[in-house]
């Protein structure tokens, strides 16, 4: 069971991440992690820890970077993964439809991640083609499948990825009244 409250560090992130500690610490140093899923540091002898979005910030940007992108870049694509949801309207407010720093529930389609002309989309496998990016100018993408990236992280902690994703989406999609849509119900 993943305590999303937990905290991990340097070491332990970089080994889940997939990447030498080396490599975190250049990161770190060079300030490309931008997310707040990053603590302490900054002193001697004070050392940082990383929550879990944390984690799957630098591991998704580490996907991002072995697919050619610049680690400033990279970040930039992976904090979208890992501090944002994903949502649909549904009437009434918003449902979010994929909890920050997870895929998709595992009984959707596989989770994408595109990033192209300094966006980042995050999408379904089955929808991907389907996205205005393949309909447009946009010379190239890169394509990072999350539900890997995700799957490999959580291996490497020790935690089965589906029983992770069942309990984050217990009772899902959660949802998310917009103040329009409550003032209306009160007339």
């Amino acid at each position: 069971m993943l305590n999303t409250g937990a905290t991990w560090n340097s070491r332990a992130t970089a080994k889940a991440a997939g990447i030498s500690h080396d490599k975190l610490q250049l990161w770190l140093k060079r300030k490309h992690p931008v997310g707040d899923g990053i603590s302490g540091g900054g002193a001697q002898g004070v050392p940082r820890v990383f929550t879990f979005r944390g984690v799957m910030e630098i591991a998704y940007a580490r996907a991002f970077v072995d697919q050619g992108m610049r680690p400033k870049e990279a970040f930039r694509a992976a904090a979208k993964v890992a501090y944002t949801t994903s949502r649909r309207s549904n009437g009434k407010g918003l449902d979010v439809v994929r909890e920050a720093g997870f895929p998709f529930p595992p009984n959707k389609d596989g989770t994408l991640a595109l990033a192209f002309d300094g966006r980042t989309e995050v999408v379904m496998t089955g929808e991907a083609i389907l996205h205005g990016a393949f309909k447009s100018n946009v010379e190239a993408m890169t394509v990072v499948n999350i539900g890997r990236v995700f799957r490999d992280v959580c291996e490497r902690m020790g935690f089965d990825a589906d029983q992770v994703l069942r309990e984050v989406y217990a009772g899902a999609p959660r949802r998310i009244e917009n103040e329009h849509s409550a003032l209306a119900s009160e007339d």
